[in-house]
């Protein structure tokens, strides 16, 4: 098995202190995060954005993750593990909705080079609301996230309407977790923790585990996810309005 923690600093040095000793206390083994502190690490263990906005983090108790490859992009990072490519992103909400699509677009790309055979995450904090992952309203922004990721049969984990978000009288559901996973394996427990660590923003835990035989037995079939060919809807916006 293997256990996820996606977590948002909010540029908080002392949140990216607390991240260790809560990966510990909860036995993580990768760490999505969003929004990292500008003096955050880059090395084997630490793999940075070339924004420098979010990380893929593998705890020093993490020895089962190996890094077969990796790669980044602006507000996206990856790495490949044995048969899962596993991405962490963040996009700023001071971004303007041409901005928003032209990384959404890079992400996208990044996705349909992957071997369709791959299992592919994707954890972050998107600042992009839909009802699709509990949202009470629907913004330009979820929809072309949301469209995106169906056209990779990807599926969002959230469910329900806890928010991950919290401030003050503020709160919403915009760190979001996406998964296309072969028979074989399953992502379970995915849920929002009540805690906060110098940040406002959840936490959120799930696990990988292989599907065990009675759940093979019991679950209906399930397609095949080939490689998406399709473009997606984005492209019936006026690029004029996307300044907005």
């Amino acid at each position: 098995m293997t256990a996820f923690l996606q977590i948002h600093l909010n540029r908080s040095e002392l949140a990216q202190q607390l991240m260790y000793a809560r990966a510990a206390d909860l036995d993580s083994h990768i760490l999505l995060v969003s929004e990292i502190p500008a003096r955050s690490r880059n090395n084997q263990r630490w793999v940075t954005s070339s924004d420098n906005k979010c990380a893929i983090v593998l705890p020093r108790t993490t020895h089962h993750v190996f890094l077969d490859d990796q790669g980044v992009g602006e507000g996206y990072v990856w790495i490949k593990s044995g048969q899962f490519k596993v991405f962490s992103c963040y996009f700023s909400p001071n971004k303007t909705l041409r901005e928003f699509n032209s990384q959404l677009w890079n992400l996208e790309e990044e996705i349909r080079q992957t071997d369709p055979s791959t299992d592919i995450i994707i954890g972050g904090d998107f600042n992009a609301k839909s009802s699709v992952w509990g949202s009470a309203r629907t913004d330009k922004r979820g929809q072309l996230l949301s469209e995106m990721m169906s056209s990779f049969s990807l599926i969002t984990m959230n469910f329900g309407y806890t928010p991950t978000y919290q401030r003050a009288n503020s709160k919403s559901i915009i760190d979001i977790t996406f998964e296309r996973v072969s028979q074989s394996v399953q992502i379970v427990d995915w849920k929002v923790l009540d805690t906060f660590l110098a940040s406002d923003h959840k936490h959120i835990t799930f696990d990988q585990q292989p599907t065990t035989r009675d759940a093979d037995t019991d679950a209906p079939a399930q397609e095949e996810f080939p490689a998406s060919t399709r473009k997606w809807a984005y492209r019936k916006f006026d690029l004029n309005a996307l300044d907005t």
